[in-house]
């Protein structure tokens, strides 16, 4: 059994993040959308939460939104520590 990895990917509006978040449902992938944690890029946005078999699963979610056109603002590692979130940002 292999264990999921969770990333954030950043979007600098709904619909970019509504787009991403369906494209990368209809294959399988498991996304959900959200706001972005305050601060985060410093400013106001959304992003998408995407659980896959780490990084080859992340480059094939990338992969498959920059064929489609949508641009991200920024990825994520999604660390959790004592029930807080921590984002580690992944410079692909």
């Amino acid at each position: 059994m292999s264990s999921t990895t969770e990333y954030l990917l950043a979007f600098s509006s709904f619909y970019k993040a509504a787009y991403a978040q369906e494209t990368l449902t209809e294959r399988k992938f498991s996304a959900s959308l959200r706001k972005l944690p305050p601060g985060l890029l410093g400013s106001c946005g959304y992003g998408v939460d995407l659980r896959t078999d780490g990084e080859e699963g992340l480059k094939r979610a990338l992969n498959l939104l920059e064929g489609k056109g949508i641009r991200n603002r920024g990825v994520f590692f999604v660390r959790k520590e004592r029930g807080r979130a921590f984002y580690d940002k992944i410079y692909l």
